[in-house]
């Protein structure tokens, strides 16, 4: 069952980054005929995004091969904090400015804060524990709960903008960076759901197999 569970989880995370690829040359396409300063900044997204889930495929042979090497899994478990940080804030700035939303005042505040706090959280195991192990277990578990819950949370406000904003929106090429955009949803947020389901329980299996 191992076995299986590691492959569909390699393939979850090819799809992501496959179509993470794909809406980065698809908006770099679009960006050189518009040159609309709203895909400039998605495209930066995207890099940050691509980036995030390339590391987070990268993570688990990691484990799976180099556990010896303490150093290089915290360090990367630091670069998924970081690369959640940038991504929740410019993705909330990114919605509101392409929905036509206010993102000025105690809302800019707030979602500035969950960001500053997320990449700093990377830190504080360093604070708490002196083993490396140790660190990089709270590392781990933060990484499943607090950027897992960042990601979904953003995700679903994200789509909340879009839908909920559609209509009001005249401009051809926002309304179909809009449908795009949901289009990725529509696929990236089930893998993402699966992921972390079987992640979550891949240690159970793993024992039951044993």
């Amino acid at each position: 069952m191992e076995h299986i569970i590691n492959h569909i989880i390699i393939i979850i995370n090819l799809i992501a980054i496959s179509a993470g690829f794909a809406a980065f040359f698809l908006y770099l396409h679009m960006y050189l005929i518009n040159r609309l300063v709203l895909l400039k900044n998605y495209l930066e997204l995207q890099v940050c995004m691509v980036a995030w889930s390339i590391v987070v495929f990268v993570l688990p042979y990691t484990i799976e091969n180099l556990s010896e090497s303490v150093e290089l899994l915290v360090c990367m478990e630091i670069g998924i904090f970081l690369l959640t940080a940038f991504f929740f804030y410019y993705s909330a700035l990114f919605y509101h400015e392409l929905t036509g939303t206010s993102f000025q005042g105690i809302k800019r505040t707030i979602y500035k804060s969950i960001s500053v706090f997320c990449g700093s959280a990377g830190l504080i195991p360093f604070l708490i524990k002196n083993n490396p192990y140790d660190v990089l277990t709270l590392l781990i578990t933060g990484h499943y709960y607090l950027v897992m819950t960042l990601c979904f949370s953003i995700n679903l406000i994200s789509i909340y903008l879009m839908i909920s904003r559609f209509r009001k929106i005249r401009k051809g090429i926002i309304r179909t960076i809009i449908k795009v955009n949901l289009l990725l949803f529509i696929v990236l947020v089930p893998l993402l759901i699966t992921l972390v389901y079987l992640n979550d329980h891949n240690d159970k299996w793993k024992n039951s197999d044993a």
